[in-house]
């Protein structure tokens, strides 16, 4: 949980900073003090806050970029979201959604979504949702409780980053192959997925680059590792890994390694230094 805040929180920091250095720094966490000049508002952060009429209160901000609606124990979505059509970035996390609303589909900009820690939301539907958004690229389903990620996830073709740590997922799903644009994979804290399996499907996207498998109680890495082909970082910090030999040819293409945290013995960490690979322990 201390985790999640943090990145919750480096989000936010870094969307502000985003703002700042486009000459726009209009970030509100107060809406009394937002209200006030509604029009050039660009981020807001309504999490934790007690507010009754988002259906009314949000169609006033017009340029509205950032969103954040987590931890509002929301059970139903305002259509009113649909209404802002600048909007890039929503966090819905941490509320208790079951579905979203067909008319999320006109927020024609949005890039990035978080749906984290709801597990009473229906991913089907959801997914069938998120594949009308032209521009998503980043989906966060962060501990979800799920088990069975749906194939559907297949039809976010512009998908270009995917987090889905923290579930009880056993398999991943063919069709995850077919996101052609992926680059980054969060598996972290899937303490019950199958790598083997895992690595048989990520091995088939053309562009992954980044893969994070934190928090998992490795004690070791499938063979087929190699064939990620594309794999530049790896994350591994967290482990009970003590002896690691990647494939020397993907270990020279590699530009980061983490092994934080894990028992490596004195011959492993030999090798990896041998490689040439950039990497902490």
């Amino acid at each position: 949980m201390k985790q999640l805040i943090i990145i919750a929180a480096l989000v936010v920091l870094q969307v502000a900073s985003t703002l700042a250095q486009n000459g726009r720094t209009m970030f509100y966490t107060d809406l009394k003090s937002a209200l006030e000049s509604p029009e050039s508002v660009v981020g807001l952060d309504l999490s934790h806050a007690t507010i009754e009429d988002l259906e009314n209160v949000l169609p006033v901000f017009v340029n509205l970029e950032y969103l954040n609606l987590s931890d509002r124990k929301l059970e139903q979505l305002p259509n009113a979201i649909s209404e802002l059509p600048n909007l890039k970035f929503l966090d819905l996390s941490g509320n208790e959604l079951t579905k979203l609303p067909k008319s999320l589909k006109n927020a024609a900009l949005l890039e990035e979504i978080r749906l984290d820690r709801g597990p009473r939301l229906d991913k089907s539907q959801i997914l069938e949702v998120l594949a009308e958004l032209p521009s998503l690229k980043v989906l966060s389903l962060r501990s979800d409780s799920i088990r069975s990620l749906p194939s559907s996830i297949g039809n976010l073709k512009n998908l270009e980053r995917l987090n889905i740590g923290g579930n009880p997922i056993k398999e991943l799903p063919e069709s995850l192959a077919e996101l052609i644009n992926l680059k980054e994979v969060y598996l972290d804290g899937d303490t019950k997925l199958d790598l083997k399996q895992a690595f048989e499907v990520l091995g088939r996207l053309p562009r992954l680059s980044i893969l994070h498998l934190e928090d998992n109680q490795l004690n070791a890495l499938p063979e087929n590792l190699k064939d990620l082909k594309e794999l530049k970082q790896l994350y591994l910090s967290r482990n009970k890994i003590k002896n690691l030999r990647l494939d020397l040819m993907q270990a020279r293409e590699m530009d980061y390694l983490d092994m934080q945290g894990n028992p490596m013995n004195k011959d492993s960490k030999e090798y990896l230094e041998r490689t040439g690979l950039r990497f902490k322990f």
